[in-house]
């Protein structure tokens, strides 16, 4: 369920966490316990030359099988046509 608040005070950034999330909990379905930010966007210091540093809390160990989902997930975000997804 997406928050009732923006996440961030950016509204690219959460446009990207947005379609993070949701993906995130697909691929990781029961495993998945939560996902935090971090780093500069957390913290305060975050501009347009800062990554998106985030977090994604399971219940034990992902499998390979859903190691490369994941991966091919922050493929298919960092294809996006957004200074925030790469």
């Amino acid at each position: 369920m997406p928050a009732s608040y923006p996440p961030t005070p950016y509204p690219e950034v959460n446009l990207v966490l947005d379609g993070l999330l949701p993906d995130v909990r697909a691929v990781l379905a029961d495993r998945f316990i939560g996902m935090y930010l971090y780093g500069s966007l957390a913290n305060g210091d975050f501009d347009s030359a800062s990554d998106v540093d985030y977090l994604a809390v399971t219940d034990g160990e992902v499998s390979d099988e859903t190691f490369r989902a994941l991966d091919a997930m922050h493929q298919h975000i960092a294809a996006l046509e957004s200074w925030c997804a790469t």
